[in-house]
């Protein structure tokens, strides 16, 4: 396995981690791009049983406001987790969440190289 491979299957790792932690369940694929400053993860069948149920039952904006929450509380263990497998300062953190179809994104901005 080549060293990008390997550091995005890190990243991913990680991401499904800090989920379960919080959540008791991660998301059942995570597929991680790196690309100069930019880290974007899309992860996939991201709701819990209970989640599912409700956007089923047309509460897909309290799952919205449920998911972004606890996005803002994985923050902090999601940017130092990316900091410390690439050795980069992440200078932003964006989340975004699509509880219709399961899908999320996490997306990391890195500090210029300085090479």
């Amino acid at each position: 396995m080549d060293t990008n491979n390997s550091i995005n299957l890190e990243v991913s790792n990680m991401i499904v981690r800090v989920f379960k932690d919080h959540e008791a369940r991660g998301p059942t694929k995570v597929r991680t791009n790196i690309a100069r400053n930019n880290v974007t993860c899309i992860l996939e069948d991201t709701l819990t049983k209970a989640e599912q149920n409700l956007v089923h039952r047309g509460e897909a904006q309290v799952v919205h406001q449920m998911r972004e929450s606890m996005q803002r509380t994985m923050k902090a263990e999601f940017v130092a987790g990316v900091e410390s497998l690439l050795q980069r300062e992440v200078v932003s953190f964006m989340s975004a969440n699509d509880v219709e179809n399961g899908f999320a994104s996490e997306i990391f901005v890195l500090a210029p190289n300085a090479d």
